[in-house]
């Protein structure tokens, strides 16, 4: 698959994670991780030129479903596109040095696939740690790998909603930095919400809606028109009552509070 169609399969696993108890619910917590790292060394695997990104799905080794124009899908040999596993199929060439820890990450959960989820090995809390500490590592590379830093849905969400949870330590005598919180949580949202519904690629986030291109900007309002007026809004209250001391800033701050709600509730229907 293409990277960004893995991308947006690792923000559906991740959000999917979220919702699992990792030991309640160790298997389908498990496998949710394991994809989720197969998927990013895929995504990596294609960035660095050593698999194809042919619109394929795999199957088995050198075997893949490919779409027709009539909407089936073909069994179908092809070149190394999407691996399975470490190893299905064995990548011949080469790997540079952050593909090789990417590698070494995935064989570390996959040491726990058989023995914990089908041969009754009790996982235990240093079995979580040591498999989300592995799918990290993976998504970190991948992150580095593809721009520098990127933000993956699960990410953009994450940082929301710890921007939230501080803007609940602040007082009305904070009104510049609650309206500062709510402009970068506002966009957070409307970045993994954008993400999620395939609309926008995880290295094109939304700084600020002014520095869209004015057919960009027309693009993502067909999208979530609300969301996007409501992040400019907050933007908009930024001159005069963040940079300046214009009265009215608790007022304005409340303002802010409640556009971001009406974002986080705009977005949060892509999570659904």
């Amino acid at each position: 698959m293409h990277i960004n169609a893995h991308l947006l399969k690792i923000s559906r696993l991740q959000r999917s994670r979220s919702r699992l108890d990792p030991l309640g619910d160790f298997e389908l917590w498990f496998w949710a991780t394991m994809m989720a790292g197969t998927h990013a060394l895929n995504a990596t695997l294609h960035h660095a030129g050593l698999t194809s990104d042919h619109h394929a799905f795999a199957m088995q080794p050198g075997v893949y479903l490919v779409p027709q124009p009539d909407g089936e899908l073909t069994p179908t040999l092809c070149a190394a596109g999407d691996v399975l596993h470490i190893g299905r199929p064995k990548i011949e060439r080469e790997l540079p040095a952050d593909v090789q820890r990417m590698a070494k990450a995935m064989e570390t959960i996959e040491t726990y696939r058989d023995p914990c989820v089908r041969e009754g090995q009790a996982p235990t809390p240093e079995t979580v740690a040591v498999c989300d500490e592995a799918l990290q590592e993976c998504l970190s590379i991948l992150r580095h790998r593809i721009s520098g830093v990127i933000m993956l849905a699960h990410d953009h969400d994450t940082y929301a909603s710890r921007i939230e949870r501080s803007l609940g330590k602040c007082s009305s005598d904070d009104h510049e930095l609650q309206i500062e919180g709510a402009m970068l949580a506002a966009a957070h949202r409307i970045n993994a919400h954008l993400h999620r519904l395939g609309v926008s690629r995880a290295e094109d986030d939304i700084v600020h809606t002014y520095l869209l291109t004015i057919n960009e900007h027309r693009r993502l309002c067909l999208v979530d028109n609300e969301s996007m007026v409501a992040l400019g809004a907050i933007e908009d209250l930024r001159p005069a009552f963040v940079r300046g001391d214009h009265p009215g800033g608790v007022e304005a701050a409340q303002h802010a509070a409640s556009l971001l709600a009406i974002v986080r509730d705009r977005t949060s229907r892509s999570r659904d």
